[in-house]
């Protein structure tokens, strides 16, 4: 029997003049920033947000490998939906899945991305904090 897929958090992300280009589509480089956002925002909704990763425990989650996929591109005025998508947790890593779509409801980019957790100081990876573990796991687990 297979495992039902986690459930997806979801959040708005305005395009502001600042994300464009001339034209008025978001250049790329900004919609990675979307991609750490929507990772930051979920990581809060965990309970472990960055302010208490980086700043009390001295802890970091740097993206160590992504895949990008742009499919349409994301203009000026538009609010895209993020969905970010838990795939794997293991030990000193994990695995998710964000896609930003348009308001019509259709993704626009998608991203394969794996985190690493490190101990800030020395950059060494290490075993993620239990408490967001478990968080993790409640997500997996589709709670």
């Amino acid at each position: 029997m297979t495992a039902a897929p986690a459930p997806v958090f979801t959040a708005p992300i305005a395009v502001r003049f600042k994300h464009c280009d001339p034209a008025g589509i978001a250049f790329y480089p900004r919609l990675f920033e979307f991609a750490n956002d929507m990772v930051e925002a979920w990581f809060a909704a965990l309970g472990v947000g960055f302010p208490e990763l980086i700043g009390r425990r001295g802890l970091g989650a740097p993206t160590v490998k992504i895949a990008a996929e742009f499919r349409k591109p994301c203009r000026y005025g538009e609010t895209l939906e993020g969905r970010l998508r838990p795939i794997a947790l293991g030990q000193r890593s994990m695995e998710l899945r964000i896609e930003l779509a348009g308001p019509e409801g259709e993704t626009r980019a998608s991203f394969d991305v794996t985190l690493v957790c490190v101990n800030k100081d020395a950059v060494k990876s290490r075993a993620w904090p239990e408490d967001l573990r478990e968080g993790v796991r409640a997500w997996l687990a589709g709670a």
